[in-house]
């Protein structure tokens, strides 16, 4: 029986340690911690917080049409481009920029259509007038005639310095006064517009070639020459000259003009200013010694001048002695 006993505790040993030995083989599983992430809630906008970046987008300027830029230069005729003398066309003597001055003449650039072309040419010329450029508008007028007017334009700095205006009616190259369409067009510069809008002016010149001892022109010229010393620019006013017995007649109302325009600041001579003409005719450096002020060449005060000639619908001509004017 004791055998029996001891049996039983001997295979109840082996059994347990099956057991141990079966269970160091087992992997151990690990049970995963399972812990939930709330979403984090996302902020709502306010009106306020809302900001609109702008889409960048090119405009292009379209290019004006030949018929645009007739009707600019017409425009800018009319009205000298909506500025005061010194300035012409929107271009100021010693303030207008280079960039300025291009940007400014894009608007009536080159362009040829029946009745209206226009010519572009800028130069570098150390030797004599620096740099300069010159706009030329040919517009077809009545009765065969062409009417001319140039713009130039000398450069100085990086600024313009000085700009002249030269406008006359020619037909099969020959030049034409009294032409009532050059005298519509060229409204704004006319004598009587110029005394009216601008007052008195502070001298006013005159002289009589019983021919041009110094360029052989096609007629005799009567030059009047009104100056705004103050202000910075001057006009003359070319007529042919008629001889009425001992006097020489001429008519402001019927001339070609050349306008020169300045920096008033600079206290240029006249002598100065008009060196860089391009017609050797009428008031230049070399011919201004032979001009003689109005008071002197005629029986007007320089008062009476202005009050006779303002009047826009004057046709008094002006008339000086032929003895003050010998031929050389």
């Amino acid at each position: 029986m004791k055998s029996n006993t001891v049996f039983s505790c001997a295979l109840s040993l082996l059994f347990a340690l099956v057991l141990v030995g079966c269970s160091i083989d087992e992997p151990i599983v690990v049970t995963p911690t399972v812990s939930v992430i709330g979403k984090t809630p996302k902020p709502s906008l306010t009106p306020t917080d809302i900001f609109y970046t702008p889409t960048v987008s090119l405009t292009l300027t379209p290019t004006p049409s030949p018929k645009e830029i007739r009707q600019v230069f017409l425009d800018v005729l009319n009205d000298n481009g909506g500025c005061r003398l010194p300035c012409v066309w929107g271009l100021t003597p010693g303030e207008t920029t280079l960039d300025k001055r291009q940007t400014i003449l894009a608007k009536i650039g080159k362009v040829s259509i029946p009745g209206f072309r226009t010519g572009v040419v800028d130069y570098n010329d150390e030797q004599h007038w620096g740099d300069w450029g010159i706009r030329n508008f040919f517009i077809n007028g009545q009765n065969n005639t062409d009417i001319t007017v140039s713009l130039l334009y000398f450069d100085d700095a990086n600024v313009v310095e000085q700009i002249q205006l030269n406008a006359a009616t020619s037909s099969n190259f020959e030049v034409v006064f009294g032409d009532s369409y050059y005298q519509y067009l060229l409204k704004y510069y006319s004598l009587s517009q110029i005394l009216s809008n601008y007052g008195h002016p502070s001298s006013v010149l005159l002289a009589a070639w019983h021919y041009d001892p110094f360029l052989k022109a096609d007629y005799e010229v009567f030059s009047l020459v009104v100056v705004y010393s103050d202000l910075g620019f001057l006009i003359e006013y070319i007529s042919p000259s008629e001889l009425i017995g001992d006097y020489i007649r001429g008519c402001p109302m019927e001339a070609k003009l050349n306008l020169w325009s300045w920096d008033p600041n600079n206290n240029l001579s006249l002598a100065e200013i008009v060196t860089r003409k391009r017609v050797d005719e009428g008031f230049t450096s070399r011919s201004m010694g032979y001009f003689k002020p109005v008071e002197e060449a005629t029986s007007m005060t320089l008062d009476e001048f202005y009050q006779v000639f303002k009047d826009p619908n004057n046709v008094q001509c002006l008339e000086t002695p032929g003895d003050l004017w010998p031929k050389p």
